[in-house]
């Protein structure tokens, strides 16, 4: 390479009973991809036009009774259409342009009418699948507020049953502290007498301050 810009150039080219093979030089996969995707274009759009060549035009159809001598009846349109659909090679938007132009009247307004229908059904869609997302979430966000309501009442009861355990507790202690009273008042030691010094009664009852 001295630099230049490069150019696929024809090496050689073999000719086959069904298909013609050329060769070329090339650099970058890339570049032989988009020759590819070039000629594959080229190809559909020779296919296309030569199909249009063909098209055999269909008749008007309107949809009136009785059927007018320049249209024809609906059976005989509604084969015509389905044989069109058949032999079509391109795209379903672009058979669906052909059908309309041969449609005229009632017939032509009520696919209008079908148009807008499923324009509209879809966008009812829409707004339904909007209002179930929104229902959902107002639904979580309520059952999300009573678990926090029944959470704080277990925890009131909880608090209720913890008091009630605590004093009942209690009550046996006091019951248990009133007879140690009873018990240490009668151990307590007799009555000395001060003036003959014995135990077991008081100086008013001493026979010692009889004798006095």
């Amino acid at each position: 390479m001295d630099g230049s810009i490069y150019r696929p150039r024809v090496v050689a080219s073999q000719r086959d009973t069904d298909v013609v093979l050329l060769n070329m030089l090339v650099d970058s996969p890339a570049e032989i991809n988009r020759l590819v995707e070039v000629l594959a274009q080229v190809g559909e759009n020779l296919r296309q036009l030569a199909y249009n060549g063909n098209y055999k035009r269909l008749k008007i159809f309107s949809g009136v009774e009785p059927t007018p001598p320049v249209e024809e009846r609906f059976e005989v349109w509604r084969d015509s259409a389905l044989t069109a659909f058949a032999d079509w090679p391109g795209s379903g938007p672009a058979l669906c342009c052909k059908i309309q132009v041969s449609l005229r009247g009632p017939a032509l307004d009520l696919i209008k009418l079908h148009r807008e229908l499923i324009q509209e059904i879809r966008r009812e869609e829409v707004n339904v699948l909007r209002r179930e997302k929104n229902i959902r979430s107002s639904e979580k966000t309520s059952s999300d507020s009573l678990k926090e309501e029944e959470i704080t009442e277990l925890k009131k009861e909880i608090a209720k049953l913890k008091a009630h355990v605590s004093g009942r507790d209690e009550m046996p202690t006091m019951s248990r502290q009133a007879p140690s009273s009873k018990v240490s008042g009668a151990c307590r030691e007799p009555p000395k007498c001060f003036l003959c010094g014995r135990l077991g009664h008081i100086s008013t009852n001493c026979n010692k301050r009889e004798v006095v």
